[in-house]
């Protein structure tokens, strides 16, 4: 079939379009022009496709490899965060912490421009690490531009990073793209994060998941690095239930169980 378009006083195009005769019962397989085109554009990318799927995998944290990265949660930043009660906002945040000191993972603090509005870090988390680096960055926005913050990661030999902070698309998105450039794996605690809206939030963990970086809660972290209740179901039961209210009903009725039986 062949056919003339005109655009006002324009050039005339013209096209020509081929019917190939191809009765119901024949197959890609036998038609050599079909078959070739195809091969040639769409094969490659489903092969592609193919290929990906076949290599995922389910990188665990381990708590022999895995740091604890607090960045920048200071009494200033924090009246920033809007996807997240206030109230909710802080008992996430301690869990998080609390979970770094039950697993004995090494934990790094840091804060930006202390000096400025943004303010200083919160007390409890000074209080819960005195002895843990403590960067106290004098202006640079993304903490791995900091040279003292990155050689504090790197001493401790271990390539999973657990991270949380505040401003999400900010303060752990920068570091969590710089980081995962550099080899490391990078689990970000979206609970003990927090920035402007939902928004900002969910852009935020899209472009850090688009490159690499895992998203968790922190009960999730919990559960991955504990990998069998039987390792210290108390222990951990109760550090549960001081965040989660509802949990201590769970342990509650478990201490009554296990009282009756012995």
């Amino acid at each position: 079939m062949k056919g003339i378009g005109t655009a006002g006083h324009a050039s005339i195009v013209s096209y020509e379009l081929t019917v190939l005769p191809i009765s119901p019962d024949l197959s890609l397989a036998t038609h050599p022009l079909i078959y070739a085109h195809v091969e040639r554009n769409a094969l490659p990318y489903l092969n592609k496709k193919d290929s990906t799927m076949s290599t995922a995998t389910y990188n665990r944290l381990n708590k022999d490899d895995a740091i604890v990265l607090l960045v920048d949660h200071q009494t200033g930043l924090i009246s920033l965060v809007q996807d997240f009660s206030p109230n909710e906002f802080k008992n996430n945040v301690l869990a998080l912490a609390d979970l770094a000191k039950f697993f004995n993972l090494p934990t790094i603090l840091t804060t930006s421009f202390e000096q400025g509005p943004n303010g200083p870090l919160v007390p409890e988390l000074k209080e819960m690490f005195p002895d843990a680096p403590y960067i106290a960055r004098p202006g640079q926005i993304n903490a791995w531009d900091n040279e003292d913050f990155v050689k504090a990661i790197k001493a401790t030999g271990r390539k999973q990073i657990i991270i949380a902070g505040v401003v999400t698309d900010v303060c752990v998105a920068f570091p969590t793209l710089s980081a995962l450039a550099e080899g490391f794996d990078v689990f970000v605690v979206t609970d003990a994060s927090g920035t402007f809206n939902t928004t900002v939030q969910q852009a935020a963990w899209s472009r850090m998941t688009q490159a690499g970086a895992q998203l968790m809660n922190w009960f999730s972290v919990a559960c991955e690095l504990q990998g069998d209740w039987r390792n210290d179901i108390e222990g951990l039961g109760n550090l549960l239930s001081q965040r989660i209210p509802n949990y201590r009903n769970l342990m509650n009725g478990y201490s009554a169980l296990t009282a009756r039986k012995g």
